[in-house]
């Protein structure tokens, strides 16, 4: 598989929150035929012909594409083999935002109109963090399950439940280096430590000085709620945190969310009239994976004295600006952006849009360079296909599909700062606002 494709297909399963769009996972044949199969595929072949934004296709002949595997999707027995071949034929574009979702991952999950699907509704507090293939604890929750069992910053989590996190990822894609992909990682292994509400789940870590432990957590409610787009998408979970730190007689707000979603600029301007007694603000946007582009332009606006193109979507007929606009306080204190590998699509745009601007500086690390504004549309089959309808440039010129945003201070977290309890991404930051706040 292509680079720039496997990291869009995993940018895709990591917003989608890691459904399988393997073949054979959860997959209903309920009334599949030849014809059906075919339509899908050429409901596929047509819309990326139709609205695909380069003209060359970036480079495919895609007339080629579809007389060499059209066959393999009238041969399809199932629906496992037909998403098999579209996914292939996808993949010749070697671009991010170009998948399938499957049908049964937009169906709405039990539970998930009163918070979160049942099945996902538990967490054990603490969170984690993908180095070099491997999973360590980045956080753990005050007064949660895994605090009270003594569970660390810094631990490498070895297992959840029977399975040893090695087998979990062992389908992660290689990534330079050949090491495991740090999207696929983080995603997959934050997924597996989730489960029911008062469920009991075995962990086993092995903290800094290589000993051993075993861990049996209560699963409590974790702080999200469920959100629908639309019908093509499936279910997110969507997470906002707030708070503010003292640094060098400064007050820094600090906010971090998990998707571009309507909800969560609720929940920012809900507590927007704080920032009015701090000096300086950080956005968190790692483990942010995307959403609403639209949400980018109205954002960006409460950082902005005066109307600013933040960079240019370009399609196949035409160009559309990703313009801020200045609306109600505007915050014009120094303001600071945390990035790493799990930071990806429209908090791309926002991050590289303000950087390229000179209106944030970024810290942390290169973001996950899928950056292909998107649309959604079913599918006869009843999947639905993602596909990208423009790249995307900074207010520079500089395109960040595939390139991710480079920050302007670069900051790799460590274990060993892990295992110290330090945000490197997050005090370097704090250190800079207090500085230009003097």
């Amino acid at each position: 598989m292509p680079r720039l494709r496997s990291l869009a297909l995993r940018l895709l399963m990591l917003s989608l929150g890691a459904l399988a769009v393997r073949a054979g996972v959860g997959v209903q044949d309920e009334g599949f035929t030849t014809a059906l199969a075919e339509r899908t595929f050429d409901e596929v072949w047509e819309t990326v012909h139709e609205h695909h934004f380069d003209p060359a296709f970036n480079g495919v002949d895609w007339d080629e594409v579809r007389r060499e595997l059209r066959p393999a999707a009238s041969a399809a027995h199932d629906t496992a083999a037909l998403r098999e071949v579209i996914e292939t034929m996808l993949a010749r574009l070697d671009q991010s935002h170009f998948t399938l979702i499957p049908a049964e991952a937009l169906q709405t999950p039990a539970g998930a109109q009163d918070g979160v699907p049942d099945a996902r509704a538990g967490g054990p507090g603490f969170e984690l963090r993908a180095l070099e293939g491997r999973a360590f604890v980045r956080a753990v929750r005050p007064e949660g399950p895994a605090a009270r069992a003594g569970v660390r910053t810094g631990w490498e989590l070895l297992g959840i439940r029977a399975s040893s996190c090695v087998e979990l990822v062992e389908a992660a894609p290689l990534a330079a280096g050949g090491e495991r992909d740090t999207l696929f990682v983080w995603r997959t292994l934050t997924k597996a430590t989730l489960g029911s509400i008062g469920e009991e789940v075995l962990y086993r870590f092995e903290d800094g000085a290589g000993g051993s432990h075993e861990a049996t957590l209560v699963l409590e409610r974790r702080d999200v709620v469920a959100y629908q787009l639309m019908s093509t998408l499936p279910v997110y979970d969507l997470r906002f945190e707030s708070g503010v730190h003292e640094r060098g007689g400064k007050r820094i707000f600090w906010v971090r969310f998990n998707n571009w979603f309507r909800p969560m600029r609720d929940e920012l301007e809900a507590v927007w009239s704080e920032l009015a007694a701090c000096d300086g603000f950080v956005l968190d946007l790692r483990g942010n994976t995307g959403g609403n582009g639209g949400l980018v332009g109205p954002m960006a606006g409460r950082f902005l004295q005066e109307r600013t193109v933040l960079g240019t979507q370009h399609m196949r007929d035409r160009d559309v600006d990703y313009v801020a606009r200045p609306a109600g306080r505007i915050f014009d204190g120094p303001f600071a952006i945390l990035t790493d590998a799990t930071t990806g699509s429209t908090s791309e745009v926002f991050a590289g849009g303000l950087q390229s601007v000179g209106r944030a500086r970024l810290f942390g690390e290169r973001t996950a360079g899928a950056v292909l504004p998107a649309r959604t549309k079913r599918l006869p089959n009843g999947d639905a296909l993602l596909y990208a309808i423009g790249d995307f440039r900074t207010a520079q010129g500089k395109l960040l599909e595939g390139a991710g945003v480079v920050p302007d201070e670069l900051v790799p977290v460590r274990r060993v700062d892990l295992l110290h309890g330090l945000d490197a991404p997050l005090e370097r930051a704090l250190g800079w606002i207090v500085d230009e706040s003097e």
